[in-house]
């Protein structure tokens, strides 16, 4: 399997915070769960959503109708697979184009920092008590 295959499902995990919709006690602890269940460090899952994650879906956060519903684990592994692979425009034109989307998403991390200190928060929280399941 290849690593992007074993990362799906974090990233599916954490597509969850780019949704439109309230973030609830629930929501929080349905994501912190699956990081948690990963055994995955959280210096590398602080990685793997800045760096993977939130480039890609950071779009939503600024939509006047962003997506509510789940955006579907086969197109969040999708898109950031090509995103971490495809490089291949050039030229001075496509080199301004990325600039300027690298910039937006930098200054879009603001927005989500905060939900995701919370999910950060959970997943010490569960795998420090030895919880694999918390009850809602």
């Amino acid at each position: 399997m290849n690593q992007n295959a074993e990362k799906a499902d974090l990233w599916h995990a954490m597509s969850f915070l780019y949704l439109d919709e309230e973030m609830t006690v629930g929501s929080y602890l349905y994501i912190a769960e699956r990081l948690a269940s990963s055994g995955t460090s959280l210096d590398e899952l602080d990685a793997i959503f800045f760096d993977e994650v939130h480039p890609v879906l950071c779009w939503n956060i600024k939509a006047v109708a962003g997506h509510w519903g789940d955006f579907g684990k086969e197109w969040v592994a999708e898109s950031i697979a090509s995103n971490l692979t495809d490089h291949s425009e050039k030229g001075w034109l496509a080199g301004i184009r990325e600039r300027r989307k690298r910039t937006e998403a930098e200054n879009l991390k603001t927005f989500v920092r905060c939900n995701w200190e919370k999910v950060k928060l959970l997943i010490e929280v569960i795998r420090g008590r030895g919880l694999s399941e918390i009850d809602k």
